[in-house]
C-alpha cells in the first residue's frame, strides 16, 4: 500500500492532496517528503503526483525521485563550505582572486591581504592588482601559471598602500569563484625569513673571517714552534697544524656550500664528466694515497641540475678516499637515468659509514649533543639533495664498505641543450672510465 511507503506524520496531508489529484485538480509536487523503503530505511524523495489513465480508468501517477545521497551530500558540501570560508577568513596569509589576466581587477580578498598591503578590506576591492605589483611581473606570473595550468610559487615584491616594498612569496593558480574563472593568489609575507637569513649570514661570515685569520695565525707561530721543539714535541706539532689545516678547508667548504645555496644556476650537466671530475679533486685531495676510483655512466647521460650537485659528488668521491682504513682503496662511481630521474652511486671498501650518521643525514634521527654527524661532507650532500628534491639512501657494501645513492628529478634533456661547456658541463664527447 502507498500508505506504507509515506512516513506516518506526512500520510494525511500526502492522501488529501493525491485525492485532489484523482478529482481533476492539478498536480502536485513534494519537494522533501518523508518516505520509507520496503526494508523500512528513512529516506526523503521528490514526489510528483498527476493525472494518467489505468486500465481505461482514471488514475493518479506518483514519480519518486530519491534524494536521500543528495541531501547527505548537500550537507556535507555546505560544512566544507563553512570550513573554507572560516579558514579564508582567518588564516594567516593573503589570499587574492584576480582575474585571469591578473592585471585588471582583485574580485575577492581576506582581511590578512587588505592589512598585508595597507588596505581596508572594502577599498583594495578597488585597487587594481597592479597597484601593489609590478605590471609586468605580475603579467608575467599570470602568464606562467596559464601556461602551466598548474600550481607556480614565486617570490615578488609589493608595495603597500604607503609605499613601502615588501618580499612576498605568491603561490598561484587558475580557479573558480562561483562561475567565474580567476587566479589564485596565496600570498606569504617574507619580511621576518629575509631578516632571519641576513643574520645567518652576517653571523656565519664573521665565524669564517675569525676562524680562518685566528687558525693562520696559530700557524704562524706553529712553525717557529716546530723547529725549536725537540723531536719527541713534533709529532704533537704535526697534529696541532692537522687540525688547523682541517678547519682552513671546513671553513672553505662551508663558504662554497653558503654561496651555491644562495645563488645557484641551473644548466645541463654530464653525468659522466660529473663523476670523473670529482673523482680527480678526491685524488688531488689525498696524495698520500692511490686510490683506485672508476667511474661507468653512458656518454650520452646528462641531467638539468645546478652546481649544488657538482659539490655533492664531489664530497662523496672525497669522503669514500679520505676515510678509507687502508692507503689503496677502492671506489666505483655510476650514473643511470631511473625513470624521470638520475641516480648517483658511490660504493666503496672503506670502514663504512656509522648507521648513527646514515640516520642523522636521512633524517630519520635528531641531532643531539651525544648522536650527530662529525663530517661535514655527509651533510653538504644532505642539504643538496633536499634543495634538488631529492633522495639520499645508504646501504652495505659487500664484503664491506658503503654504497650512497644520490638520486636526482630531472626533466628530459634533449641533444641539442647539451652545448655548455665547464666543469661537468656536457662540451663533445665525455670522458672514458678512468682508473
Amino acid at each position: 500500500a502507498l500508505s506504507s511507503l509515506v512516513a506516518e506524520e506526512a500520510w494525511a496531508c500526502v492522501r488529501e492532496r493525491i485525492d485532489a489529484v484523482a478529482n481533476g485538480g492539478e498536480p502536485e509536487r513534494f519537494e522533501e517528503l518523508p518516505c520509507r523503503s520496503r526494508a523500512g530505511e528513512e529516506r526523503l524523495a521528490a514526489v510528483v503526483a498527476g493525472p494518467a489513465e489505468f486500465a481505461g480508468s482514471g488514475a493518479v501517477q506518483l514519480d519518486f525521485q530519491d534524494l536521500t545521497e543528495h541531501r547527505e551530500m548537500s550537507a556535507e558540501l555546505a560544512q566544507v563550505r563553512d570550513r573554507l570560508t572560516e579558514t579564508f577568513r582567518n588564516t594567516n596569509d593573503a589570499i587574492l582572486f584576480l582575474d585571469p589576466s591578473g592585471r585588471e581587477q582583485i574580485l575577492e580578498c581576506n582581511e590578512t591581504a587588505a592589512a598585508l598591503f595597507g588596505y581596508d578590506r572594502d577599498r583594495l576591492l578597488e585597487t587594481p592588482p597592479t597597484a601593489v605589483y609590478d605590471p609586468e611581473t605580475l603579467a608575467a606570473f599570470a602568464d606562467r601559471v596559464a601556461a602551466e595550468d598548474g600550481y607556480v610559487a614565486d617570490e615578488l615584491p609589493a608595495t603597500t598602500s604607503d609605499g613601502e616594498t615588501v618580499p612576498t612569496e605568491v603561490s598561484g593558480s587558475l580557479t573558480t569563484l562561483g562561475d567565474r574563472e580567476t587566479l589564485l593568489a596565496i600570498v606569504r609575507d617574507v619580511r621576518d625569513r629575509r631578516r632571519r637569513e641576513r643574520r645567518i649570514r652576517v653571523v656565519s661570515r664573521l665565524l669564517r673571517h675569525n676562524l680562518r685569520n685566528d687558525m693562520n695565525v696559530v700557524l704562524g707561530h706553529l712553525e717557529p714552534l716546530r723547529a725549536a721543539a725537540p723531536p719527541s714535541a713534533r709529532d704533537h706539532a704535526d697534529r696541532i697544524r692537522t687540525v688547523v689545516d682541517d678547519l682552513l678547508d671546513l671553513s672553505g667548504e662551508v663558504q662554497i656550500a653558503q654561496d651555491t645555496l644562495e645563488d645557484p644556476t641551473v644548466t645541463v650537466l654530464n653525468a659522466r664528466a660529473l663523476l670523473s671530475e670529482a673523482a680527480a679533486d678526491a685524488r688531488a685531495a689525498n696524495p698520500d694515497r692511490e686510490p683506485s676510483v672508476t667511474v661507468d655512466a653512458p656518454a650520452e647521460l646528462a641531467v638539468r641540475a645546478d652546481q649544488l650537485l657538482e659539490v655533492a659528488l664531489r664530497h662523496l668521491l672525497d669522503n669514500a678516499v679520505e676515510h678509507a682504513d687502508h692507503d689503496e682503496p677502492t671506489v666505483e662511481a655510476s650514473a643511470r637515468r631511473v625513470g624521470d630521474a638520475v641516480a648517483f652511486t658511490v660504493a666503496d671498501d672503506g670502514p663504512g659509514i656509522p648507521p648513527v650518521d646514515r640516520r642523522v643525514v636521512t633524517g630519520d634521527q635528531e641531532i643531539t649533543a651525544v648522536e650527530h654527524v662529525d663530517g661535514f661532507g655527509l651533510w653538504v650532500v644532505a642539504w643538496v639533495t633536499d634543495t634538488l628534491d631529492g633522495t639520499v639512501t645508504f646501504r652495505d657494501n659487500q664484503p664491506r664498505g658503503t654504497v650512497v645513492e644520490l638520486t636526482v628529478p630531472d626533466a628530459a634533456v634533449d641533444a641539442d641543450e647539451t652545448e655548455t661547456t665547464g666543469r661537468g658541463h656536457t662540451d663533445g664527447d665525455p670522458p672514458t672510465n678512468e682508473q
